[in-house]
Parts: structure tokens; sequence; C-alpha cells
């Protein structure tokens, strides 16, 4: 390339169809693997916290949560696993508030009132879908506006996921570590 025509040799370059296909299906490749490593991510907090609910009270196994990480299936199991992780949460704390014969409570435990989080939850959903329909649209021909929109749904999935597991982690917190109870006071 000659310096004085460096424009005019990258319009050229540009302009043929080979390379435009190319940089679509690099930016296509790494828009997959950025969702797949978020589908990791709240994987992986989802298991974290099925794992502190007792496995008597989950409505979900901890391998299944994982199905979030398959492409396209895995916006509907987001959908799956919030409502699971809400009623696991309300099978718990409804064992939790049980009385015996007197009206006294069997169990010590701080029982949260509420969704369990499952509002902010479909929040999420709704905010994941958003966010993927602007990737798809990623390869119309308004490239500007669907990277503007694209990097504001990203944005506001964010937030709303932050939100959603600020929420869970709290009700989380509620629920006796097992691990810490099979420990001797020593460790503790």
């Amino acid at each position: 390339m000659n310096g004085d025509n460096y424009h005019d040799d990258m319009a050229r370059i540009m302009a043929t169809s080979p390379s435009v296909v190319g940089i679509l299906w690099v930016a296509a490749i790494m828009l997959v693997a950025i969702l797949s490593a978020a589908g990791a991510l709240v994987s992986f907090l989802f298991t974290m916290t099925f794992f502190r609910i007792p496995e008597a009270h989950r409505k979900m196994g901890l391998g299944q949560v994982w199905l979030i990480c398959v492409p396209f299936f895995g916006i509907w199991w987001l959908h799956v696993t919030i409502r699971k992780l809400a009623a696991s949460f309300d099978s718990f704390f409804q064992g939790a508030r049980a009385t015996d014969d007197a009206g006294h409570r069997l169990h010590d435990i701080e029982c949260p009132g509420g969704d369990y989080g499952l509002k902010a939850g479909l929040i999420l959903f709704v905010a994941t879908i958003l966010a993927h329909l602007c990737g798809f649209l990623f390869f119309t021909k308004l490239p500007m506006v669907i990277l503007t929109g694209l990097s504001v749904a990203a944005a506001v999935l964010s937030v709303v996921a932050a939100v959603y597991f600020i929420t869970v982690f709290r009700i989380r917190r509620l629920i006796p570590d097992p691990e810490l109870e099979a420990l001797p006071e020593s460790y503790i």
C-alpha cells in the first residue's frame, strides 16, 4: 500500500465482499464467545446458590443449571432456572417456618417474605432476550445504530444481572452453609 493512497486502498479492500464477510464472521464468533462466557458465569452463580439450598428443597439439580450455556436453548433455560430457584427458596423457607404442636418454630432461621427474587429474575430474562436480539441485528445495514444499541443493551443487562444476583445472594446468606456445619468448631 502506498502511504499517499492509504484511504483509497483501504476503501477498495473493504469494498470487496470476502473482506466484509470475513470481518462479520470474526465479529459473530467474538459475540458468541462473549455470550458463552457470560452464560458460564451466570451458571456458576446459580450453581453456588443452588448448592447452599438443602437437596430436599432443590427444585433443580446442580448439573441442570449449566444448560444455560447451550446456545439459544440457554435463553429459555435461564427463565426455567430463575423460576426453579425461587421455588427452591420458597420450599426451604416454608420448611423453616414449620412449627411443632406447641406452636414453637422448629428452626431458628430468619425467613424473608416476598417473591425470592422472581420479579427481578424475570426482568433479567427479558433484558437477556433484548440483548440477544440486538446481537442478532448486528448483521443488518445499520451497523452504528445496532452497535450502539448492543452496547446499551449489554450495559443494561449487566446492571439488571447485578441487581438480581445481589438480591439472590442476600436471600442465600440466610440459609446455613452445610459445609460450615460439618466442620469442627476449631475450624470456624
